[in-house]
C-alpha cells in the first residue's frame, strides 16, 4: 500500500495488516562489526503494545518506537562473554503526533547515539562490537525475529542504513531535509 497524503514516496504500513518489508538473510552490507548508522523518516500516531520497530536487524540491532520513549539496541557480547543488549534510549512525548520526525541512530567504537529531528538526544560510551546471533533477515516496519508485538502503522521514508558512523553534521543535513 505504497503512497500517503502529502508524501507519495513514503511507504505506508498497517499494524492490523502485519505489514512490513523483508530483505531475507541480510547481506554483510548490513551487518557491519561496529560502524553503523540507521537513519529514517518516520510519521506515527500510535505503537503496538510494546512498541514498533522501524528498523530490525534480526533483532542484532533495532530502532524501536515506544509510548514515552525512542530507543536504539544492539545485541553485544557481555564482560561475562553472555549476549546481552546494549541501549541508547531518549524520553519523548511529542514523536507520535502524526507529524514527519527524522531518526538516526549510530554505533561506533566510542559509543552509541540516538537523534531526532537532527538533535542529539542520546550517547552513551557503548562502543562494543555488534554480534549477530539472532535473526538472519533485514525488516522495516517489524520485529526481526519472529515476535508480533513491534509491529509499525504509520509511514516510514528514505530509510538508509551505512556501514559507518555519520558525524553529528552529516545527521543534521538528513534531519533537515524537507519532507
Amino acid at each position: 500500500m505504497p503512497g500517503s497524503a502529502g508524501n507519495p514516496f513514503s511507504r505506508a504500513f498497517v499494524r492490523a495488516s502485519q505489514q512490513a518489508v523483508r530483505l531475507p538473510v541480510a547481506p554483510s552490507a548490513l551487518k557491519p562489526a561496529n560502524g553503523l548508522t540507521l537513519s529514517a523518516w518516520y510519521r506515527a500516531t500510535t505503537v503496538d503494545t510494546s512498541g514498533a520497530e522501524l528498523i530490525s536487524a534480526g533483532d542484532n540491532y533495532v530502532l524501536r518506537l515506544r509510548t514515552g520513549q525512542i530507543e536504539f539496541a544492539k545485541r553485544i557480547a557481555s564482560s561475562a562473554g553472555t549476549a546481552t543488549y546494549a541501549i541508547c534510549a531518549i524520553v519523548v512525548t511529542n514523536h507520535l503526533t502524526g507529524a514527519w520526525h527524522h531518526l538516526a541512530a549510530v554505533s561506533s567504537p566510542a559509543g552509541m547515539k540516538v537523534f531526532l529531528d537532527g538533535v542529539e538526544r542520546c550517547a552513551n560510551a557503548r562502543g562494543e562490537n555488534l554480534l549477530y546471533d539472532r535473526g538472519p533477515d533485514f525488516w522495516v516496519g517489524r520485529h526481526g525475529n519472529g515476535s508480533t508485538a513491534w509491529d509499525f502503522e504509520g509511514n516510514i521514508d528514505d530509510l538508509r542504513v551505512y556501514p559507518r558512523a555519520l558525524t553529528p553534521a552529516e545527521i543534521a543535513v538528513l534531519g533537515s531535509s524537507a519532507q
